[in-house]
């Protein structure tokens, strides 16, 4: 069991490794999105960002099924817009994007997805997901 912990440990610091921690980057998107921080819903879940339109999970691409997962739970919580900002560290995340992309169009998913560039330190929405290339 100690071998699983440690083997899943090492695998997510490799996955993000030479990246901030996820908190840096929440803390970042919180101050240009003006929401709040680790909202701890009724449920004991805690909801990434949340302003006054949209419950936010933020991950590394990698996580991306994750975080859409959670953004729809805490949106179903809420009565706010499920979103997902995904964070970039490497050219191949974009293919994490497609994947988010293809899922909510094939499940006419209400989701909203942004990308946050971890090496420009730039946040941007992707308009339609409907649209896949």
């Amino acid at each position: 069991m100690k071998l699983v912990a440690v083997l899943g440990f090492v695998l997510q610091c490799a996955v993000c490794a030479g990246t901030e921690p996820e908190a840096f980057y929440a803390e970042w998107a919180a101050n240009q999105l003006h929401a709040s921080r680790e909202v701890v819903l009724e449920d004991r879940t805690r909801c990434d960002l949340l302003t006054e339109d949209y419950a936010i999970e933020i991950d590394f691409a990698p996580k991306w099924a994750e975080a859409v997962g959670q953004s729809l739970h805490y949106a179903s919580m809420t009565g706010r817009r499920a979103a997902v900002i995904l964070i970039l560290t490497r050219p191949g995340d974009t293919r994490y994007v497609q994947r988010v992309r293809r899922m909510v169009a094939h499940y006419n998913l209400p989701l909203d997805l942004l990308t946050l560039d971890a090496t420009q330190m730039q946040l941007d929405q992707i308009l339609d997901l409907r649209v896949i290339q």
